[in-house]
This record gives C-alpha cells, structure tokens and sequence, in this order.
C-alpha cells in the first residue's frame, strides 16, 4: 500500500468474516463504541491501540487519523469502523488518517522501546519492563480527569 495515496484508505480496507463481524458487533463492542462518543468528545484523542488512532470530534462522530499500515492494524480498522457504524456513529476515515510506516527497530535500540511497540500494536508482550532497565518495576497506574 502507498502511504502517500491520501483519501484511499478506506477502499483498501480488508474484508471481514463472519467472526470478524460478529465481534464488531457484538453488545460489547456496541457499548464500548457509545461509550466512547459519550465520554470523550470535542477532539479527543484516544491513547493509540492496535496501531489505530482515533479523535472523537462528538457524540455522533469519530475520525481516524492514523492506522500502522499492517494487515492486522487494518483489519482492526475495519472492525472498528463497523462497531461504530452498526450503531448509528459517523466513522471518517478519508481524507483525515494517515497510513504509518512499519518501522524497524535500530540495532542500537534499548529492549524496552520494542514492548513499547509492541503494546500499541496490541501484539503480545511482557507486562514488566525488562530487568535492565534500572528504576523500572511494577505496572504504571495513571488517572485521567475529564
């Protein structure tokens, strides 16, 4: 895919399944969708999962503006958009998302920075930090007031 065909993105969107699409349109995700709208609005910016980026412009529209240009981050985008379409929320994708590069891990790059990647593609990964890394033990706990 070419991440520089800006306003294509949705038409390159996988086909989903039968069980791809009965998960984005289940009662939970219907909820998680609604919830989303309610909650956060006004630009919001979701915390990056699965390589999806999401702005809640309100409480009946969502934009994407960035999906890792992976099979699988896309796939999730599919679904994602079908969870908030099936419940009546306008889902934008074009023009606004930008498609991101994959981009390989520098030799020279501490092993934490890969876990890092790896959460946010929603790939499976450790839930400590790696023993070399000094000062860093337990899980972080934030709080976020709205």
């Amino acid at each position: 895919m070419n991440e520089k065909k800006i306003g294509k993105i949705s038409a390159a969107l996988p086909e989903l399944d039968d069980s791809d699409r009965k998960i984005a349109t289940s009662e939970e995700s219907a909820s998680w969708a609604r919830n989303t709208t309610k909650f956060y609005n006004n630009g919001y910016v979701l915390p990056k999962n699965h390589g999806i980026g999401l702005q809640v412009i309100d409480e009946e529209t969502i934009r994407c503006i960035s999906v890792v240009g992976d099979e699988s981050c896309l796939r999730v985008l599919s679904m994602v958009r079908l969870t908030f379409e099936s419940v009546g929320i306008e889902f934008q994708i074009d023009p606004f998302a930008v498609i991101q590069k994959v981009t390989p891990r520098p030799e020279d790059a501490p092993p934490y920075l890969m876990e890092e990647r790896k959460r946010a593609l929603g790939e499976e990964g450790s839930e400590e930090p790696p023993e070399s890394v000094p000062g860093m033990k337990g899980h972080n706990v934030g709080i976020e007031v709205v």
